[in-house]
């Protein structure tokens, strides 16, 4: 069925479009470079150190269990023997979790490994592995995990074997069996909880080769990320050991990664000089927010985000208010489809460049909206800015099962207003209604870029985004249903990179991320 076609005529309809919002205050994977893969210069030099996403969500079906994951190592190639990828047993790893909104931690796990090789093969395994302790594996890693409270020292709670790289249907028959035995489970002040730690498939599905190659869109894109794996920490636990209180349920997550660094200095000994060195852990990278440090830090800043904690963030706070990439959006891509669509020349409603308190509170202050409320308690937003993945444990609906798992994160609720015909190319919201999806947290399959292309166009959400900054258009960036027949919103069909979904499915059962790819399938 032909759809309807906006016209220049409709114009009209923008400049008196308003929903009265109450505003806020505030493919070669060898080449391929994903989201929070590489997204700062150093960092792209140190891949055994180097996030690549980070989640927080509600256990699918279960009302109570949080699930943290931070995936380490981007791009692995599954065919990449003798010497195949493992965690580094000189970087600390660690996942954060701030439940009374300062950026300091007031939970962490830490995480650090130990790596054993025999000496007398080349091999990664020298016979079919059927077990963890299997001689045959020659390559065995074992971690540590400690959970520490405030500044308060942490303790051991759990130590573990990783998972093996999956070689191949000779050398590991029964791969699920190896994976599903590495999951390691204990209780840590009355409280139960799981612990992964190994390869899986990387659950991102994203075309970063037509994102930077000057934001190009249009139709079906390339999972650029599809046939590669990554290393998981996964930490499934209670929601009630994470956050500061039933009445304060928020919890702010973001994983860090850090190496020794060694300090000289020159100390008096008596009538002598000596030399002391010291060693002490230095942060190389942090990862809270999907996207950020790639797309809206600047260059010069990337490295030095990198290093600094999100109490730090409001010396960032302009970089989220006048983004650089929304000036390069209007000119590349918004301009162009909607002259093309509406013939509005210089009058298109492309989106506002400054002054952008809605992309504030989104990525750094919280906000409040209907049920949901991500603020650490302060009402419509928080005073302090601070880069973290919000996620409150106590919304309405939480844990919405794998399959019934809408991409489209908090934003399936909504739809795209009745203004110039362009609620017709509107897939409709999701019912019943999720709230437990980016940026309430971040599931697995949520479709990150979509959205927050969608949130910078302007999204058109009353109750939640200031009338002057919606754009009636801004939901149609998570794709549409249908097509115009020669109107260039047909670049929108898939979405802005055209990838909505990942190449595997994703569980119900921990750690959820799909078993890592065969090196020999």
């Amino acid at each position: 069925m032909r759809r309807k076609v906006a016209t220049a005529a409709a114009l009209t309809g923008i400049a008196a479009f308003a929903l009265g919002a109450a505003a806020l205050t505030p493919s070669a994977p060898k080449q391929a470079k994903a989201s929070s893969h590489r997204e700062a210069p150093l960092i792209s030099h140190d891949p055994t150190a180097d996030l690549t996403d980070v989640y927080a969500f509600m256990s699918p079906g279960q009302t109570d269990r949080v699930t943290l994951m931070a995936n380490v190592i981007p791009i692995e190639i599954p065919s990449s023997g003798p010497n195949y990828y493992e965690l580094d047993d000189t970087v600390r790893y660690r996942i954060n979790v701030d439940n009374t909104g300062d950026g300091k931690a007031d939970k962490r796990f830490v995480l650090l490994t130990k790596t054993t090789y025999k000496p007398d093969t080349f091999l990664y395994n020298t016979g079919v592995v059927d077990s963890l302790a299997d001689p045959d594996l020659a390559v065995t890693q074992t971690w540590t995990l400690w959970y520490g409270k405030g500044d308060g020292n942490p303790r051991v709670i759990a130590r573990g074997q990783t998972a093996p790289n999956n070689v191949g249907k000779s050398s590991m028959p029964n791969y699920p069996a190896l994976a599903n035995a590495a999951i390691e489970t204990g209780t840590v002040d009355g409280q139960a909880f799981k612990v992964f730690v190994g390869p899986r498939e990387d659950p991102f599905a994203i075309d970063i080769g037509r994102i930077f190659d000057l934001l190009s869109v249009g139709g079906q894109g390339t999972d650029n990320l599809a046939g590669v794996n990554t290393h998981t920490i996964a930490i499934e636990v209670p929601g009630a050991m994470l956050r500061r209180s039933e009445s304060q349920p928020v919890i702010g997550v973001w994983a860090a990664t850090d190496r020794q660094v060694v300090k000289t200095t020159k100390r008096k000994r008596g009538s002598k000089t000596v030399t002391v060195r010291t060693r002490s852990w230095k942060q190389v990278e942090r990862l809270g927010q999907p996207l950020v440090n790639e797309v809206l830090i600047p260059r010069v800043k990337k490295d030095y985000w990198n290093t600094v904690t999100p109490d730090k963030d409001a010396q960032f706070e302009k970089y989220y208010l006048a983004p650089g990439l929304i000036k390069a959006l209007n000119g590349r891509v918004l301009q162009p489809i909607l002259d093309g669509a509406l013939a509005c020349g210089a009058n298109c409603p492309v989106a506002q460049e400054t002054g952008r308190a809605d992309l504030s509170a989104i990525l750094l202050r919280g906000f409040v909206f209907g049920p949901l409320d991500l603020t650490f308690g302060n009402g419509a937003s928080d005073p302090k800015p601070i880069d973290v993945l919000r996620l409150n444990t106590k919304v309405p609906g939480s844990g919405t099962p794998t399959a019934t798992a809408d991409r489209r994160g908090l934003l399936c609720n909504f739809s795209t207003p009745a203004v110039l015909g362009l609620d017709a190319l509107d897939p409709g919201p999701c019912a019943p209604g999720q709230f437990d999806g980016y940026p309430n947290g971040r599931r697995l399959g949520d479709d990150v870029t979509d959205i927050q292309i969608a949130a910078i166009a302007g999204l058109p959400v009353n109750g939640l985004i200031p009338a002057a900054i919606q754009r009636p258009y801004a939901l149609l960036a998570m794709g549409t249903n249908g097509t115009v027949t020669g109107s260039t919103l047909d670049l929108l069909a898939k979405g802005a990179d055209g990838v909505q979904f990942n190449d595997k499915a994703f569980s119900d059962t921990f750690p959820f991320a799909a078993l890592p790819n065969s090196g020999n399938p």
